[in-house]
């Protein structure tokens, strides 16, 4: 009985420790497959879109509640990849989309950004990873290529 109560308090314990250490996020929308960067004071999501929006989108963040959109969607003038059909026509012509999936976004030691991308369709089995760079979070990327 004594080490069930010890258990307990010690569980107890560390989850208020956590909920101390780790700020609430809010974020903004119901997204699949999101992915926070923190980059200096400020955070960056990324996240698959739902079919209404084919592509990628990333979100910016200095509090992890309040989020502005920088760009979204597989179109001209996104400014993440301003022409991504024209940039990485290799991934979309060997996944037959014209949509990414869960793309994720790291910062390396080189001080440039890199996402991986995925391009695939979701109901077949065709789909590949692309590697772009950028040197601002926020884009534009350059595709390296599948």
């Amino acid at each position: 009985m004594m080490r069930l109560l010890l258990s307990l308090l010690l569980l107890l314990s560390f989850l208020q420790i956590n909920a101390q250490t780790y700020p609430k996020v809010i974020l903004p929308g119901d997204y699949p497959d999101p992915s926070i960067m923190r980059d200096g004071k400020d955070y960056y999501m990324t996240h698959s879109p739902f079919y209404y929006a084919p592509g990628f989108l990333i979100w910016h963040s200095q509090d992890l509640m309040n989020w502005s959109l920088i760009g979204s969607g597989v179109t001209k003038g996104n400014p993440i990849i301003p022409d991504a059909m024209n940039e990485m026509p290799e991934a979309f012509e060997w996944a037959k989309t014209d949509t990414f999936w869960a793309p994720d976004v790291i910062r390396l030691k080189d001080g440039k950004y890199y996402m991986y991308y995925c391009n695939c369709e979701g109901s077949s089995p065709l789909s590949c990873m692309g590697l772009a760079v950028s040197d601002s979070i926020e884009g534009p990327y350059s595709d390296k290529g599948i």
